[in-house]
């Protein structure tokens, strides 16, 4: 039993943790497999799948598969693993972007040309009549009303669910000697993949 606890305590002690730029070269193949997704869904006919069996393993292979496989086994070196795989995802992605035609590019060559343009216009940020009165606590009528000028990102919230992601596959990996020992929690002073 002493030898258990004594081969635990010995697993999980004295982590000094790895280079930040180690870290941000795992990191950015989550970026990388992002853009992967997002070149195949606009560029490949047939992406998104629509039976839900396929959805879930398209996802799957092109967006959690390459977080798992980059923080355990592409993680294992100094980073020049991660070099190698991050130049393959631009190599594929720079091809896929060069050699197929967006689908958004021929779904809008087929529509009839308009002059009105579809960006926002400053006249739709600035009204030209004044805003209506609120009930607030005030009760002013010569305050404007609260408006939204910063549009939703859809990037941003994919990329935080996808940092979410990567943070829960190394949580749930850091127990198996799969993952490196350079990625856990630092005891005293270091980087960690597990703390970013």
């Amino acid at each position: 039993m002493s030898d258990y606890k004594s081969a635990k305590e010995s697993f999980v002690s004295d982590q000094t943790g790895s280079t930040i730029t180690h870290i941000n070269l795992i990191s950015l193949i989550a970026f990388f497999s992002l853009c992967l997704y997002t070149a195949l869904h606009t560029r490949v006919v047939g992406l998104p799948p629509t039976k839900s069996w396929a959805l879930f393993a398209d996802q799957f292979v092109l967006i959690v598969l390459p977080l798992l496989v980059s923080v355990t086994f592409v993680a294992q070196g100094s980073g020049t693993e991660a070099l190698k795989w991050n130049a393959g995802f631009i190599l594929v992605i720079t091809v896929l972007c060069i050699k197929l035609e967006s689908k958004i590019q021929k779904s809008v060559e087929m529509l009839p040309t308009s002059t009105s343009s579809p960006l926002p216009t400053k006249s739709q940020f600035s009204p030209d009549k004044p805003a209506k009165e609120s009930s607030g606590a005030t009760g002013d009528p010569n305050r404007e009303a609260p408006r939204n000028l910063i549009p939703k990102m859809p990037a941003v919230s994919t990329w935080r669910a996808h940092m979410m992601l990567m943070t829960v596959i190394c949580i749930l990996a850091v127990d198996f000697k799969v993952f490196p020992r350079s990625l856990v929690k630092c005891e005293t002073f270091g980087v960690s993949m597990v703390r970013t």
